[in-house]
């Protein structure tokens, strides 16, 4: 069983009209009070690494954010993140995004799990 170890995890959501994803649901700082997200921000489809994954549809693993120039720094500066595109009919309805601090910390068999798979706090 793959474990991700959430230290920051954001779902996107792709707005209705397919330009934009909004933060909808966090694990982590963005959710400090275990409610609701803590100044949620909008992106592009195409914007930073997020919109990427939504606008081509493939998961990314960046294991270095320094060396990324589309990182989006949102709350704070993390070094490794996973961004995994939700899919529904071949259609992106949304982006799980997951940043750790270490470098190099998501995995390819990380991004390959199942939902069902994957260990969650």
């Amino acid at each position: 069983m793959a474990d991700l170890e959430f230290e920051d995890c954001v779902i996107y959501l792709v707005a209705d009209n397919n330009t934009h994803l909004n933060q909808k649901a966090a694990y982590g700082p963005k959710n400090p009070a275990g409610k609701l997200v803590k100044d949620p921000i909008v992106i592009s489809m195409w914007e930073g690494i997020v919109g990427s994954v939504a606008y081509n549809k493939r998961t990314e693993i960046v294991a270095d954010t320094r060396q990324d120039k589309r990182y989006i720094m949102d709350d704070d500066s993390r070094l490794s993140e996973i961004a995994i595109p939700i899919l529904y009919e071949n259609r992106c309805i949304g982006v799980i995004d997951s940043e750790h601090s270490p470098l190099n910390f998501y995995t390819s068999d990380q991004s390959n799990s199942r939902p069902d798979e994957i260990g969650c706090p």
